[in-house]
């Protein structure tokens, strides 16, 4: 069963913690990102396999040696625990710890409807005081912009493609091609 996790507000008191462990070097914090990384992508199970090459690659660590022992140091330290299988067709287990709370921020109530989107919803976080570690509010018009700055993007596209394609078959009619040969090669001849 999957964990009500918040990415931001887990990965801010990882970050805050791992910035205070003096154990903590930069291939334990590499490990654990794509551990992290994989726990998202499982949307946070309590449990979930592992494939060694896989997390080696995605967190750059090129020695077995490397990884074994940040995995067990990661575990010997509570960040994660890590089930290890004697099975070479199935993979490892591990259990990410969850870090919840920020420390003084204020816990999320009264949660607005979920189809409140922008500039409402903004209010609604401003009249409950409610505390953003780091992450701004952005009004929905922004949005908005966005949006009409895509379909301008595509519209110029469309315009100008086809004026490419008519020089690429003006071009391919009265030119021989990117070779520049002048006249066709005869295969048959020895060189």
């Amino acid at each position: 069963m999957e964990q009500p996790i918040n990415y931001i507000t887990h990965l801010n008191v990882v970050l805050d913690k791992i910035a205070s462990d003096s154990r903590m070097n930069p291939t334990h914090v590499s490990l654990y990102m794509a551990l992290f990384h994989l726990w998202n992508l499982q949307y946070f199970k309590k449990e979930f396999f592992i494939n060694r090459e896989e997390i080696m690659s995605s967190s750059k660590i090129g020695s077995k040696t490397t990884y074994h022992r940040c995995l067990t140091d990661l575990n010997a330290w509570k960040y994660i625990k890590y089930i290890p299988s004697n099975n070479p067709f199935k993979g490892s287990r591990i259990r990410l710890r969850y870090y919840g709370k920020l420390k003084g921020t204020t816990p999320i109530k009264d949660r607005p409807e979920s189809g409140t989107t922008g500039v409402p919803l903004m209010a609604h976080h401003l009249a409950n005081n409610w505390t953003s570690p780091g992450q701004a509010l952005v009004p929905y018009n922004k949005q908005i912009q966005t949006d009409k700055n895509i379909k301008k993007k595509k519209l110029n596209k469309e315009k100008v493609a086809p004026t490419q394609s008519r020089k690429h078959e003006s071009a391919s009619k009265n030119e021989p091609g990117n070779l520049k040969a002048s006249h066709p090669k005869n295969y048959a001849e020895p060189l």
